[in-house]
């Protein structure tokens, strides 16, 4: 979370070494979902999606309905970003009905943040900033600093596309104040990047 990405895949890697291949396969699928956010974080996507996969086929095998569904979510913001939108569309529905049926408003918020990403990337902007707003209401409700600094990232991004300025850099700035409250150094340089960007 802070951005000390490299630090933290080494511990990562020394705790993954640490278990043996039939040890506590729970926390090995924790494990290696951290390491593939971790990527992602890194815009490896593609590293990000193979550890991924390894995680679901874990979380599947322990029959751990929550894991699978973040390693589901995580993918398919993974497979968004590398513009594989079907196939992201297909995994964050599945992601909505395990989330639904657990009652995980976080998560569900973060699925209305992907559906958001999704449509702004098909042009369906109408429909885009109405997942966007419902992920936005959810994440203030629940006061995830996190997840709503990276709503109003995906906000101002699609304020970006469409054209209108003065809004996308009203989002970038409150993602800021988001990722400075909590400290997330990484999420703090993205945001400044994309605004010194667009103010530039």
């Amino acid at each position: 979370m802070m951005g000390d990405l490299d630090e933290s895949m080494s511990f990562f890697q020394n705790a993954l070494e640490l278990l043996k291949p039939e040890e506590n396969p729970r926390l090995r699928a924790r494990i290696l979902h951290n390491i593939a956010i971790n990527y992602k974080f890194k815009e490896d996507y593609g590293k990000a999606s193979s550890y991924l996969s390894k995680c679901i086929k874990l979380a599947k095998k322990n029959n751990d309905v929550y894991q699978k569904g973040l390693s589901y979510l995580e993918q398919s913001e993974v497979k968004a970003r590398m513009g594989e939108l079907s196939e992201s569309n297909a995994l964050v529905m599945t992601t909505f009905q395990i989330f639904s049926e657990l009652d995980a408003k976080s998560e569900i918020a973060d699925v209305y943040k992907i559906l958001g990403m999704i449509n702004r990337k098909n042009k369906n902007y109408d429909v885009a900033i109405s997942y966007y707003e419902n992920s936005k209401r959810m994440n203030l409700e629940s006061n995830n600093h996190l997840n709503l600094g990276e709503t109003y990232l995906e906000i101002g991004k699609f304020y970006e596309d469409t054209g209108e300025r003065d809004l996308s850099e009203k989002n970038y700035l409150s993602a800021l104040k988001e990722f400075q409250f909590i400290q997330a150094n990484a999420r703090i340089e993205q945001t400044q990047t994309v605004l010194n960007k667009l103010t530039n």
